[in-house]
């Protein structure tokens, strides 16, 4: 049984590493193209005579509670800051992996959490089948942010050819005005 738990450990913390890689590369091109797409609805909606739908108020969502990281993953967090801890040294990229790890333990991202033990090479064998359920479930979490820009406007916008781009700016201003 070991054999297999460590085998799907392996896997668990490669895959953790893609998914929060592939959301940071995600996340950098949508943040580099809002702006340039807040300012073409503009200029359309200025040009057409439109009501533009940024001017919306912003509804105010309902900020979650702060999720609790299990007891599992706060020992795993301290293995992480006894290496990493800014105190131990002038080292950057460790300071870095404390700084991503302390805002991870923040917002319950267990998967970001695996990533960094991997780069760490911390030994996560005393892990559970329930903690290793916890990291599945915490990788699609991760997966749905990462659909959830691939799905939006902005990035449709980012990603079409030149001559498409002006199509997504209508269907944009028609759906939210």
């Amino acid at each position: 049984m070991d054999d297999y738990k460590g085998k799907l450990l392996r896997k668990l913390k490669a895959r953790c590493s893609e998914v929060n890689q592939e959301l940071i590369e995600v996340n950098a091109i949508y943040d580099q193209s809002v702006s340039s797409f807040c300012l073409e609805v503009s200029s359309y909606c200025e040009k057409n005579n439109l009501k533009n739908p940024l001017d919306k108020p912003k509804e105010d969502k309902k900020e979650e509670g702060c999720k609790i990281i299990p007891p599992e993953f706060k020992s795993l967090y301290r293995q992480i800051a006894i290496q990493t801890h800014p105190d131990k040294g002038e080292d950057d990229v460790k300071i870095e992996k404390y700084q991503q790890a302390t805002e991870a333990k923040k917002e319950s991202k267990i998967d970001k959490l695996v990533s960094i033990a991997k780069d760490l090479k911390i030994n996560l064998n005393q892990m559970k089948f329930s903690d290793i359920k916890t990291i599945e479930n915490s990788i699609i979490d991760t997966e749905k942010m990462i659909r959830q820009v691939r799905n939006s406007y902005v990035w449709a916008w980012a990603m079409a050819a030149n001559n498409k781009r002006d199509d997504i700016i209508f269907k944009f201003v028609m759906n939210n005005v």
